[in-house]
């Protein structure tokens, strides 16, 4: 396999993701899965993966207009995943170095699951 981000000049971050409350998520995985939802949910969890991975990245030198943007190392994040609500599901996640905050919510009108930030 390519690893395309796997760069010897500058190192690659981690992420951590911390489930907080594992029952609430396989109950939630559960519930998405006896209503035929279960790939659904699993790529909204994979979303939110990849909303919190770029920091994580190295990153090259590069120019935006007048902006230059210097290399840089991958940075570490640990993102906290918290139920939101025990009658629905639903999840609270915080980006623990960052600050970044945000919902992985169930919208029962449609049957998708959202990622808020």
């Amino acid at each position: 396999m390519e690893r395309s981000f796997h760069r010897q000049d500058y190192a690659n971050g981690k992420l951590t993701l911390v489930f907080t409350d594992a029952a609430h998520l396989a109950d939630w995985w559960n519930y998405a899965d006896k209503i035929g939802k279960s790939v659904e949910f699993e790529r909204a969890v994979m979303r939110l993966i990849r909303t919190n991975l770029g920091r994580c990245m190295p990153q090259n030198e590069w120019q935006n207009g007048d902006t230059k943007y210097e290399a840089r190392s991958g940075r570490e994040s640990v993102v906290t995943i918290s139920p939101d609500s025990h009658t629905a599901p639903s999840f609270f996640w915080q980006e623990d170095n960052k600050g970044m905050v945000g919902g992985l919510i169930f919208h029962s009108y449609s049957g998708e699951w959202g990622i808020h930030t």
